[in-house]
């Protein structure tokens, strides 16, 4: 309803055509992209992001554990690996990534040498960010707290703050999310 409201029925009906296609995985790669085209079996599509084009178990991708750093990978969707390229490409080094869990922007900053304070209210998720952090051997900086009142103990030079995130992704890989959850507002 919503979505006709803001799109209209034309628009609707090809939305959901679209979340009716076989998803994808994006992933974005800490080494040279080319050569993890032919060891993911992606294709490289945008900076550091291949798309491999069938839903798979990431943790049956080649190197989902390595110590190797050159072979570093993490799910991560194309769309939201866009605001961390914005701060990866400035002189900003110190940067709050509130919202942080499960990790894509955080390791993508970190992999950049960039010093990243994760913030995420939800114990779960964090729970998750940690796990993506030990995997790929980065250090955490992590804060469990509402990044709506939280103030860093010392100055920032960022924040990156991935709002609205509409998680289109997931709901198209997961789409019973759509009837399972209620329509919150703030």
């Amino acid at each position: 309803k919503d979505w006709q409201e803001a799109w209209g029925d034309k628009q609707t009906k090809e939305i959901i055509k679209w979340f009716q296609k076989e998803p994808y995985l994006d992933i974005s790669v800490a080494g040279d992209p080319k050569k993890m085209e032919p060891i993911v079996r992606g294709k490289n599509i945008y900076g550091k992001t291949l798309r491999i084009n069938q839903l798979v178990n990431p943790t049956k991708i080649p190197f989902y554990e390595t110590e190797n750093k050159n072979y570093h990978w993490w799910v991560q969707d194309v769309a939201a690996s866009l605001p961390a390229e914005l701060l990866i490409n400035s002189n900003k080094i110190s940067i709050v990534d509130l919202c942080a869990a499960p990790g894509g922007k955080t390791i993508q900053l970190l992999k950049a040498k960039k010093k990243v304070i994760s913030i995420d209210l939800s114990n779960e998720r964090i729970i998750r960010l940690k796990q993506n952090l030990k995997r790929l051997q980065l250090e955490d900086n992590i804060i469990t707290a509402d990044g709506k009142t939280w103030v860093p103990k010392k100055k920032v030079d960022a924040v990156l703050l991935d709002a609205p995130c509409s998680a289109t992704g997931t709901i198209r890989r997961h789409p019973d999310i759509m009837k399972n959850r209620s329509k919150i507002s703030l």
